[in-house]
């Protein structure tokens, strides 16, 4: 088995590695790349670039008739500003996609009033399923949103609005790739993770595949979409997703803006079935599947902070 590492691996991914074997006459290609959770020129909040985009100050009036908390003709009025993250360093955070949840909401207006928003909760949702390249680079967005007392009169403007974000890392990457074809073999990804390619179709920009998994080790491999709310554990193994890659080792959906892609699964976390298809240019030219797992990872807040923000007047 051929194994590529990076300088400083550590005793946990020797681990993977060396528990890595095969049952099928398939060999698959393992890379392992540590990242440095530590390193001291880069912090958390360089995942992320925010920028404010609109502020919106609006007034709503519910009817105590038909609104059952409604507290007379009272007026509810809240500062909205809505923010971009452009994409920054992203070399430690395992997915590309994640749904923004703030929390510790904080502004200073001009005279120093503070100003905050609860939360319930603080909910980290990652989609790791690959985006296609030409989405890769899009913003993500999010809503902060102060409650207003208009007795008090507004502010001018904020000169400093923060607040939190989580972020779900990892201390390595496993990348695994294994031929594009089919096979009554059983191959093992990860101590105790097995698939089979029971059918990988190629045609005329297009490729279809139906793979069997199963997985031996306790808990489960959580993959698509996950959800970790306040102090839940993370899964030592996080599925981040399959590539589609060429002879060249290049992403077969990177040949074009359009095309079509499907996936889907059934059955139990720890025995099911990953099927789709796609189609586009370069479709029919898929020599490779890429799995890729996210090993011992962990959720790390991260801080921003926007200064200087106007705020709009009725």
């Amino acid at each position: 088995m051929r194994v590529k590492e990076m300088k400083g691996i550590c005793v946990i991914v020797a681990f993977l590695v060396i528990g890595s074997l095969c049952f099928a006459d398939i060999e698959p290609d393992v890379t392992v790349v540590v990242v440095e959770p530590n390193d001291p020129n880069w912090l958390p909040s360089d995942c992320f670039i925010p920028a404010w985009e609109t502020v919106t100050l609006s007034a709503v009036l519910s009817n105590p008739e038909e609104v059952s908390n409604a507290v007379g003709y009272e007026s509810q009025q809240t500062l909205s500003i809505n923010c971009n993250m452009y994409k920054g360093d992203l070399q430690n955070l395992i997915s590309d996609t994640t749904f923004l949840h703030p929390f510790n909401v904080r502004a200073v207006d001009d005279q120093n009033n503070v100003y905050t928003s609860d939360y319930a909760y603080s909910l980290l949702h990652i989609d790791t399923t690959p985006s296609p390249s030409f989405l890769s680079d899009r913003a993500g967005h999010l809503s902060l949103t102060f409650p207003m007392d208009p007795n008090a009169g507004y502010p001018v403007w904020f000169k400093e609005v923060s607040w939190s974000i989580n972020g779900l890392f990892a201390y390595a990457i496993r990348t695994v790739k294994v031929p594009f074809q089919a096979s009554d073999q059983w191959i093992e990804l990860l101590p105790g993770y097995s698939i089979m390619i029971e059918e990988a179709v190629l045609e005329e920009g297009k490729y279809s595949y139906l793979i069997r998994a199963k997985y031996e080790g306790t808990g489960s491999i959580p993959r698509s979409y996950l959800t970790i709310r306040d102090d839940d554990p993370v899964p030592q193994y996080i599925d981040i997703g399959m590539r589609f890659l060429d002879v060249n080792g290049v992403d077969v959906r990177s040949y074009s803006m359009g095309g079509g892609f499907s996936s889907g699964s059934s059955g139990s976390n720890n025995d099911y079935t990953l099927l789709g298809s796609g189609s586009c240019d370069g479709c029919g030219n898929v020599a490779t599947i890429e799995f890729r797992f996210a090993v011992d990872s962990y959720v790390q807040e991260m801080l921003y902070v926007l200064n200087d923000i106007p705020v709009p007047v009725f």
